[in-house]
């Protein structure tokens, strides 16, 4: 759901490619954001939505990048007027959480070879700052934040 409860954010289904948003309605609806997508959260505090951009079910060599989309509750405006910016260098990053803060964004990653947590700045990506919660030969992924943003 958008910051007002408004909007939606969604993909429409497994071959479709693409992220969109519509009214509670079912109205309105438009894209956002072309290319492949899965996994996608909207950030209430600051009104961006990130995705996974990139094939689904793929191994941990695939490229799947996190991106952020803004201005995407902004209604009117086509998608020509949204921009978006990419966190995340080339490695398989996936599932993105924003913090109830706005100030970070948990996901998976499987940049040692295994699909581990991180940390990154919600504004700068991995540019600003990369933390590395979990390490294992396990599968951490589709994680999310306490309401409080405590724990994950």
């Amino acid at each position: 759901f958008s910051p007002n409860g408004s909007l939606i954010a969604y993909i429409p289904n497994i071959e479709n490619t693409g992220v969109y948003v519509m009214r509670l309605d079912g109205s309105g609806r438009r894209k956002i954001f072309s290319g492949a997508a899965f996994g996608t959260a909207w950030d209430w505090k600051r009104g961006v939505v990130y995705t996974s951009g990139g094939p689904g079910f793929e191994t941990e060599r695939t490229t799947v990048d996190i991106v952020a989309i803004y201005n995407a509750d902004k209604e009117g405006i086509s998608e020509s007027e949204i921009s978006y910016k990419i966190l995340t260098k080339e490695d398989n990053n996936a599932f993105p959480s924003p913090s109830p803060d706005g100030k970070y964004v948990v996901f998976r990653s499987g940049r040692t070879g295994h699909k581990n947590l991180y940390i990154m700045d919600a504004e700068e990506g991995e540019e600003g700052g990369l933390w590395q919660l979990t390490e294992g030969p396990w599968t951490d992924t589709m994680c999310s934040w306490s309401p409080d943003g405590e724990w994950i």
